[in-house]
């Protein structure tokens, strides 16, 4: 299996990180720019990465990491999707909709299973959960994320599934 090739690490400020903020602000629903701006601290040290997809591969958009001091915060996709890293939502918990589940099932998602409607013991909607938002996994009783996804249908409408993937 051959990796990604990365590219070098090039400084991000002022204007483009401003720009950037709004950018992300208005690609994550529910987070606002002081969100946003939370995930970047106060914008010193931010760079980024190019990646782009390995020899072979079925994709042909190079991804962008952005990056506050060596901690990666942010994933621009290539295709006009961003998604914050758990690393970043350290940051600022509660910047999108939670999914919390009891401890035995954080192994599972820690080890890269989908996450399952039983194994969600509460959601917290925050500013808004719906189909195709990110939303992000904790345990209960730990305020930060162990994970990061994409909501497959909004948990908290009537006729919601109590089954299969969530």
């Amino acid at each position: 299996k051959k990796s990604p090739d990365l590219k070098g690490q090039v400084s991000v400020g002022g204007k483009t990180l401003k720009t950037l903020k709004k950018t992300v602000a208005g690609c994550l629903g529910g987070a606002d720019e002081d969100d946003v701006g939370k995930l970047f601290g106060k914008g010193d040290n931010v760079s980024s990465r190019k990646v782009n997809p390995p020899a072979g591969s079925s994709s042909s958009k190079t991804a962008t990491i952005y990056f506050v001091g060596e901690s990666a915060v942010l994933v621009d996709d290539g295709k006009g999707a961003f998604f914050p890293t758990v690393m970043g939502l350290w940051s600022v918990p509660n910047m999108l909709p939670v999914f919390e589940v009891p401890q035995p099932v954080s192994r599972f998602v820690c080890n890269g299973a989908d996450l399952m409607r039983p194994g969600v013991r509460n959601v917290i909607p925050g500013k808004g959960i719906r189909a195709g938002c990110l939303a992000s996994v904790r345990v209960t009783g730990n305020p930060l994320p162990i994970a990061v996804g994409v909501v497959l249908f909004d948990p908290t409408a009537s006729g919601a599934p109590q089954e299969g993937k969530v």
